[in-house]
């Protein structure tokens, strides 16, 4: 059983490398489903008033005002979502991996723009971006500490350990995972996203 698991991750790790070497002749294109609607038409031919529209949008867009515009909110969300509580020390030690003020906010920043890609409201992903960037400063937390990486720094600041110590740095991390599924479950409106949908 684990020799077939193994297998089948090692397959997925070369399956770009062998289909970029393989012979086109020999590559399995899949046919479309029959009734499968493509809601994505793009053709330079078109000349709809909307797709003019959305092109003269698309022009407009600047990528860095839009990511600080959208880092600004997520710092706001993120500081609201972590107030210090009982016991203090474990919370002060998550707010400051989390709110660490040389982050990109990338999970997030994503996250949100995907949303807002397919037409939905910023609203209804900010829980969801909020908790991605909890999981993320989780996964640095704990990879900056002696037994992983043992760096003494992240993000341009002393790495959490390094402040708070291994002790508390561990529990920082390990109450982050769980803080951002609740934050989901707690926080996404229901009216922008149906319950049944959530952690789906």
């Amino acid at each position: 059983m684990f020799s077939i698991f193994f297998f089948h991750i090692a397959w997925l790790q070369m399956a770009p490398f062998a289909i970029a070497t393989m012979p086109s002749s020999r590559i399995c294109r899949l046919p479309k489903p029959p009734n499968m609607k493509l809601p994505i038409h793009c053709s330079a031919a078109s000349s709809s008033p909307s797709l003019v529209s959305t092109r003269s949008k698309a022009a407009n867009f600047d990528l860095k005002t839009y990511w600080a515009s959208l880092m600004v909110q997520i710092n706001e969300k993120l500081d609201e979502t972590i107030p210090v509580q009982f016991p203090p020390q474990i919370y002060e030690a998550m707010r400051y991996s989390v709110l660490a003020k040389g982050a990109k906010r990338a999970p997030p920043v994503m996250c949100i723009s995907a949303c807002e890609l397919f037409g939905g409201s910023r609203l209804a992903a900010f829980p969801t971006a909020c908790a991605l960037e909890m999981v993320h400063a989780a996964s640095l937390i704990h990879d900056d500490l002696p037994c992983m990486d043992d760096s003494p720094s992240r993000r341009g600041q002393p790495s959490n350990h390094t402040v708070y110590g291994v002790d508390l740095a561990i529990l920082a991390g390990d109450a982050l995972f769980p803080l951002g599924f609740h934050h989901i479950v707690s926080n996404t409106p229901s009216d922008l996203v149906p319950e049944p949908y959530l952690l789906v």
